[in-house]
This record gives C-alpha cells, sequence and structure tokens, in this order.
C-alpha cells in the first residue's frame, strides 16, 4: 500500500503484541500516503474487543506528534463507553 505498510509476519505480531500492551493503534501512513490515524477499542462486559474508534487526519492539516495529543481524549472516550456496556 505504502513505503509504511507493514509486510513482514513477524513485524506485524510485534505491532500487534505492542498495540495489546499500549492499549490503542496508530496508523502512521500504513494505509494511504498522509494519512495519519490512532483508534482505540471498545469491550464488552466480559472484556471482548466489539468496536473501535479511531481519529483520522491528514497530513497537511495535523502531523502524528499533535494527533497523538488528543489520545487520552480518545481513551477517556472509548472507556466510557466500554463502562456503559
Amino acid at each position: 500500500m505504502t513505503s509504511n505498510t507493514i509486510t513482514d509476519r513477524a513485524v506485524l505480531e510485534q505491532e500487534l503484541a505492542q498495540i495489546r500492551r499500549q492499549g490503542y493503534s496508530v496508523d502512521n501512513m500504513e494505509h494511504e500516503e498522509g494519512v495519519y490515524c490512532i483508534a482505540c477499542p471498545i469491550r464488552d462486559h466480559t472484556g471482548e474487543v466489539i468496536a473501535a474508534v479511531s481519529i483520522t487526519t491528514t497530513s497537511l492539516r495535523l502531523q502524528l506528534e499533535k494527533l497523538m495529543v488528543h489520545l487520552p481524549t480518545l481513551t477517556a472516550t472509548v472507556d466510557e463507553i466500554s463502562g456503559e456496556l
């Protein structure tokens, strides 16, 4: 897809393990050039991931570092939604 797309299985497995540890994922132009995204899971009452919420922007509007400023709000939002479930 892009030069940042993870194509090596071992690297992908490492990335997935890191996502599980940190509780969120980052798309650093891996799917589309010029597009950044951060996402957090929504969990049901058993802790199972059933959905996700993400924030996406373009590199023309916001760099990844500035997008990451919104991670605490995103995390709080998904925690609240998950709590309601």
